[in-house]
Order: structure tokens, then sequence, then C-alpha cells
């Protein structure tokens, strides 16, 4: 028994002293972080005086730090997240015993007057629907219910697989309260379910891949032009100092072995990038040139005694 309460002992000390110094390395920069946000706050730097407090919080959570938060967003009009900021503290204020509870209460009160709200109704979705507000999923377990929410601009979208994507736009004023009903989403038509589509490449990306594959492709192209010009440069003075393989000096035999070398090399290269850059310069004009739903692919061909590009235009 008593091996045993020993090796709890030891076991306990070692996960302090591996979690302590992380723990206050936290408490350092989030005591850093803190301070330089009230710097900024005072100076009226208010996304960047947020931006420290948010990051302080994640560090190590305070009643003082959500109550900066909260401010910061009541600044910027953002009233139902400085009511939740607000909320949170009052929490946390209540579980530590912090006498800043009331405070962080009467605070959350204030902005959740001027914060909009917003109730959400759906008829039963689909099979893989998504709903979402402003780009963020909405929780099932918030529907029917008035939630806070900013006051502004709401993008209120529903997705869902061989369904018409639905949208709305709703503009919600300091302390309205509006309700929204998603109605079903209507199917797609039959042709259109059964269109192939182009994975991955819709008319705006494919024309962005197109003029990349195209001066790339050019690019490349130029190299490999480049490189076999100087490889009948090469070849050239080859011959002009050994005709016929002939050569007056052994000094000249080495120089030819050199330079038949590194025409060899400026060649392959010139080969390879011409292909590359051929095939990269064709396919990036025919996707230009073709609907997204079409698919192109250009490859090398090779036989003997030269090479080409082939491309194939998939309906």
């Amino acid at each position: 028994m008593r091996h045993t309460r020993w090796s709890l002992a030891v076991g306990a000390m070692i996960a302090l002293a591996t979690t302590a110094p992380k723990a206050r390395a936290d408490d350092v920069a989030a005591e850093a972080l803190f301070k330089e946000g009230r710097v900024l706050l005072a100076k009226g730097r208010i996304e960047e005086a947020c931006d420290r407090f948010k990051r302080s919080g994640a560090l190590e959570p305070r009643v003082g730090t959500l109550l900066n938060v909260g401010e910061c967003f009541e600044h910027t009009k953002q009233y139902a997240s400085a009511w939740g900021a607000y909320r949170e503290a009052a929490n946390l204020a209540a579980r530590v015993a912090d006498d800043r509870e009331g405070l962080a209460r009467e605070r959350a009160a204030l902005v959740e007057k001027r914060a909009a709200w917003l109730t959400v109704s759906v008829a039963p979705l689909p099979p893989g629907a998504t709903l979402t507000r402003n780009g963020t999923k909405i929780d099932p377990a918030i529907l029917d219910t008035a939630i806070p929410v900013d006051p502004g601009t709401h993008d209120i979208v529903v997705t869902a697989p061989g369904r018409k994507p639905w949208r709305a736009q709703l503009e919600l004023r300091e302390g309205e309260a509006r309700r929204l009903a998603v109605p079903p989403v209507d199917s797609l038509p039959a042709e259109e379910r059964a269109r192939p589509r182009d994975a991955g490449l819709g008319g705006g990306t494919q024309s962005k891949v197109a003029v990349g594959l195209e001066i790339g492709g050019g690019v490349v192209l130029a190299t490999g032009l480049l490189f076999g010009g100087l490889a009948i440069r090469t070849w050239s003075s080859v011959e002009d100092a050994c005709p016929s393989a002939r050569c007056a000096s052994v000094a000249e035999r080495d120089r030819l072995d050199h330079d038949r070398s590194r025409a060899s090399t400026f060649a392959a290269v010139s080969t390879v990038a011409t292909l590359a850059g051929g095939a990269a310069l064709v396919t990036g004009v025919v996707l230009h040139v073709t609907a997204p739903e079409r698919r192109v692919s250009v490859v090398p061909a090779f036989e003997r005694g030269g090479g080409g590009l082939v491309a194939t235009l998939s309906l």
C-alpha cells in the first residue's frame, strides 16, 4: 500500500513538473496580450485590441478579458457577439466567485436590447441538406428559436444533393426581430441531374487554370527552344573544329568530345522542355475554347525518330 501511495505521489509530481512550465508560459503570454489590448483600445484601434483580447482569452479565460472582448464587440456594433461575451464573463465570474458577475450581467442585459433576433424555421429537409447563415452551419437544435444575431446583412442558404440551392438575404436592424420560413427546396430538372459534371472545374476556375497553363507552357516551351538553339550552335562548333570528326590535334579531339557531350545534353533538355511546354500550352488553349463539362487531355507521344502531342476531347 505504501509503495502504491509513493507511486501515485511521484506520478502527480511528474505531471505537475511537465505541465506547470507551459501553464506559466500561457499565463504570462495571456497577461501580455491583455495589457497590449488595453493600450490599443485606449488609442481607438478597436480591431487590433479585440484581436489581442481574443488571443489572451484563448490562452487563459479570465473575467476581465471577456469583459473587454464584449466591449470591443460593442464598439463595432456586434451586439449579439458582445452579449455572448458578457454572458460568458458572468458565468465564469460565478464559478470563481468574482465580484464582477453583476457588472457582466448588467452589460449583457443592455446589449441584449440592441441585438437583432432571428428565428429560422424550415420545412423537412432532404437527406444531405445543409443550412447555413453567413457561411456558418446552423445547428438544427436552434431552429424555430429566436437567437440573437449582430445587426446587418444575413445570408441564409440551403443546399442539398439533387436540389436547387435556396437563398435568402435579410437586413436586420438593432433590436429588430424577424422570422424566416425556409420552404421545401425544389428538385433539379431530370436532364440537369443526369448531366455529367466536370470534376472540380467550373467556368471561372477553368479559365484561370487555362491562363496558368498557357503562361507556364509558353515559358517552358521557350526554354526548350532556347536549349535547342544552344544544341545547334554547339554542334556547329564541333563541325567547324573537326570537319567529318577529323581533328588536327589531341586538344581539338578533347574539345570535340566535350562539345559533343554538351550538345547531347542541350538536345535532351530541349526535347523534354518543348514537349512539356507544348502539352501545357495546348491544354490551356483547348480549355479556353471548351465548355466546363468537356474534358481535355493532352499527352506527349513518342515514336521512333520523333515525337509529338496527342489531344483528346471527351464530350
